[in-house]
């Protein structure tokens, strides 16, 4: 997961440069993996889902559909959201610290800061795509579903 904001500038088709990932990511920001028990799951959902637009927040392996700000639906790895469970997160040293409303991030357990900056990580996967042949190609998925915005 990545704050709004925290991508800079959008990525063209064609060769992608470490200049323009660097553009992308002109931040210092560090890759954090960390555990969220229930309740602080259950928070840090809540958050996505009243934030002011579909712009809110960046993440994968999450589809969220709201309603006036409400979670109406929630998948996980296309499973639907066990409220019991812990989930393992991979996200930002800014939000693990609890920028951008992420408060509950602190709280969360087993928290790894990897000493990998973010343009670094994402700058190693497209290498990692283009050797193994693969073309990257980003598409709208329908990740966040806002039915209804809020009256505010």
């Amino acid at each position: 997961m990545l704050n709004n904001g925290g991508l800079r500038v959008p990525i063209a088709a064609g060769p992608v440069t470490l200049g323009k990932i660097y553009e992308l990511q002109p931040f210092d920001n560090i890759v954090v993996v960390l555990t969220l028990e229930p309740a602080q799951m259950d928070s840090m959902l809540q958050a996505i889902a009243k934030a002011k637009s579909e712009s809110g927040h960046s993440f994968g392996g999450l589809r969220i559909k709201t309603d006036k700000q409400q979670l109406t639906e929630v998948l996980i790895n296309g499973k639907p959201w066990d409220r019991a469970k812990s989930y393992r997160i991979i996200t930002i040293d800014y939000l693990a610290d609890g920028g951008s409303n992420m408060s509950m991030l602190r709280r969360a357990k087993n928290i790894n800061n990897t000493g990998i900056f973010i343009r670094d990580f994402i700058a190693d996967y497209i290498r990692r795509e283009k050797a193994a042949g693969r073309v990257i190609d980003a598409q709208l998925d329908g990740r966040f579903t806002a039915s209804s915005p809020s009256a505010d």
